[in-house]
């Protein structure tokens, strides 16, 4: 089985320094599971739904939200990617 034959067509990129709220953003509205970190169109990390899960508050977007919570959203795509994704051709 070749690679091209099961993965997907539709690839979603953000910067190193997009924000987790565009990133919550995108994985609400484009219904993707990971997406892949840029830097300079070199890829340097990839970023799970749940990678944004574990970053965010639980608290976020229910009646029980903190200023804190609302916070989290400005953190970087940097800080919660993983580094060095492994790659094939």
């Amino acid at each position: 089985m070749k690679v091209f034959s099961i993965m997907t067509n539709r690839v979603a990129t953000v910067e190193m320094d997009d924000s987790l709220r565009i990133i919550h953003g995108i994985f609400c509205y484009a219904k993707f599971h990971h997406l892949l970190v840029v830097d300079n169109h070199k890829l340097v990390g990839v970023i799970s739904d749940r990678d944004l899960l574990k970053a965010n508050s639980p608290f976020l977007g229910t009646p029980a939200e903190r200023p804190q919570d609302t916070a989290r959203l400005s953190r970087k795509a940097h800080q919660i990617m993983t580094r060095d994704p492994v790659t094939v051709s």
